[in-house]
């Protein structure tokens, strides 16, 4: 063939070696050229775990007003069997390039579910700054304000760099927010429902199984890069919801026959009946933009919870909204929704006649509210027995015996105790949905060994050290939140006076008298407690004179924003209460939600 060539440079033009470059990331976005740093993580934290079924993505940012992050977490994990819970990886990418604030969540996560990031269910990456390009020279298109185009352009990045780290990591990719509620077992219907579809040999690209926006959205990760190349294609141009659409849409649809579209879509783009993710966040991530969109789809979930209380006179300092009202919520028939809790403000509940109570439980908020809890507000029950006969030095000034309390801690380097009495502002509504008084486990105290005679020692009636075992147990895994609650709860006590003695109620009283608990690093006052080492953690020691057991409690000093709950028992020798209350000590700038309200008085036994 070569004899038959006449020109010389096309006969040495065979097979030159020389490649074609195709289009990259690079291209698409130039500035990552700026940074070799750019597509490097910034932050990781993980156990490397691969080769299961669900991999679960999370962005989260910064919000102006309140983070749903954990309880999104905790209600995940709540939904996964221990089966499940092996065969999946939540993936968070907090996209925020402040260090500070990335050390700060990834700390709040560990501390709050320690065993799903050491199992390695749970993975925390960060970008690079590198990794986004200058906000202020987009393009401004579809004819939004500067703020969106930025905060729907980053979004997209945002999606596009999570993708890329969990392409590897299994089978499946779900989409998810960080503000998002599931639905039980929906770990298990997913895979069920992904395995059968693939299992067909149907093509099939998105299996979807929420009606809003991006979330619940499942993607074979072998496909992802289609995802990860249209988003930083088209970033700037489209919000990223619609450029799902667009790419099926350019994949599946004959635009000869545009008629069929809409059809040949839903082929492909499945969507599983009912929802099983719900938007619960009022308070979107973009500045000043306000979220009431629901999934129809996702149906009802249990607002209150009803209990059998004994009779009562309930009287409200807090105006109800609507039909949500405090005897309402007592009675089981719904929840109370209080608006605008300030300091000093009270919820009273008088037994008619007196009892003698067992438990106490309070919930505040519910699933469709979840930040509407109350912050901040004290359990205090008034004994029918004259105050004075009583060993308690948690006691108001009108005679009120304090045996619990909602709580948020103050932020850091303060260590994680109850009866924060400080009027910090929540900013969030309050939602009070059961009431169910189960008893703070308080115990009266009484002296463990009466020929000691030692007013300083005090202990729950009649326990051994088997009990005290298990209240080391209890307390150790309730105080991240509660650090004195936990210790009240479960039976120890101390007087105020006891200036040497290493428990909780010095604690306490510190609280009381300053608003805040700062150890002291490296003090020299010879108080265990007072002379902290750690400024991280904060491991407090109960040596209980006359027994061999200890309570070992350690505290982080960090901001902790609490479940929600109060709850305990008490001891018969309290006697017949006569009244409870909730007392508020925080001035809130919303609503708030009681949920469950339930008093078991010895009589009812449930």
């Amino acid at each position: 063939m070569l004899k038959n060539m006449s020109g010389l440079y096309a006969a040495n033009g065979i097979n030159p070696g020389i490649s074609v470059k195709f289009p990259s990331a690079f291209h698409f976005l130039p500035h990552l050229l700026d940074n070799p740093n750019s597509l490097k993580l910034a932050y990781l934290m993980s156990k490397n775990r691969e080769g299961v079924s669900l991999v679960l993505g999370i962005p989260t940012v910064k919000r102006e007003k309140y983070s749903y992050l954990m309880d999104t977490l905790q209600n995940l994990i709540d939904g996964l069997s221990s089966e499940e819970a092996n065969d999946t990886i939540i993936v968070i990418l907090i996209a925020e390039t402040a260090m500070e604030y990335i050390l700060q969540i990834a700390k709040e996560v560990e501390m709050k579910f320690p065993s799903q990031v050491e199992s390695g269910l749970i993975e925390i990456i960060a970008p690079s700054s590198g990794y986004y390009p200058n906000f202020d020279k987009l393009r401004i298109t579809l004819g939004d304000s500067s703020e969106r185009v930025k905060w729907r352009s980053k979004q997209n990045l945002d999606y596009a760099f999570l993708m890329s780290y969990c392409q590897t990591k299994g089978t499946f990719y779900v989409q998810l927010e960080d503000d998002i509620l599931a639905k039980p077992s929906y770990a298990a219907i997913m895979r069920k429902f992904a395995i059968e579809k693939t299992a067909k040999k149907d093509p099939w690209i998105v299996l979807d199984f929420c009606q809003l926006g991006f979330i619940g959205k499942l993607f074979k990760t072998a496909e992802l890069p289609w995802l990860i190349n249209f988003f930083q294609m088209f970033f700037n141009d489209k919000p990223v919801d619609w450029l799902l659409d667009y790419l099926i849409t350019t994949k599946i649809c004959n635009w000869e026959k545009n008629d069929n579209c809409k059809a040949d879509k839903a082929k492909v783009w499945i969507h599983y009946k009912p929802s099983l993710f719900q938007h619960i966040g009022m308070h979107s991530s973009l500045k000043g933009k306000v979220q009431k969109l629901k999934d129809k789809q996702f149906g009802k979930v249990a607002l209150f919870f009803p209990h059998n209380n004994p009779p009562a006179e309930v009287v409200s300092g807090i105006k109800h909204y609507k039909q949500y009202t405090l005897k309402r919520a007592y009675l089981g028939e719904t929840f109370f929704w209080g608006l605008l809790p300030q300091p000093g403000d009270q919820l009273l509940f008088n037994l008619t006649p007196p009892v003698t109570l067992k438990r106490f439980y309070f919930r505040s908020g519910n699933a469709e509210h979840p930040t509407d809890k109350f912050y901040n507000t004290t359990v205090e029950v008034k004994p029918v027995q004259p105050i004075q006969n009583l060993n308690f030095s948690n006691v108001t000034q009108d005679g009120f015996i304090i045996v619990d309390s909602i709580t948020l801690v103050p932020p850091v380097n303060t260590c994680d105790v109850s009866n924060d009495l400080t009027n910090e502002e929540s900013g969030n509504g309050y939602i009070m949905v059961e009431y169910n008084l189960p008893g703070s486990q308080l115990q009266a105290p009484d002296k463990i060994n009466e020929q000691n005679n030692d007013n300083d020692t005090l202990l729950p009636n009649s326990q051994d050290d088997v009990l005290l075992s298990e209240l080391r147990e209890k307390s150790r895994g309730e105080c991240q939140g509660n650090s004195a609650a936990a210790a009240r709860r479960y039976g120890v006590y101390s007087n105020r006076n006891t200036a040497d003695r290493r428990l909780f109620l010095t604690i306490d009283r510190r609280l009381r008298e300053t608003g805040t608990f700062q150890p002291q690093v490296g003090g020299n006052s010879g108080h265990p407690i007072m002379d902290a080492t750690d400024e991280d953690i904060l491991e407090i020691i109960e040596e209980v004179p006359g027994t061999s057991a200890r309570v070992i409690t350690k505290c982080s000093s960090r901001k902790f924003d609490s479940a929600g709950i109060a709850s305990g028992s008490l001891n018969n020798s309290i006697g017949k209460i006569s009244s409870l209350r909730l007392n508020v000590h925080s001035e809130s700038d919303n609503w708030a939600i009681l949920s469950e309200i339930h008093l078991q008085d010895d009589s009812r036994i449930r």
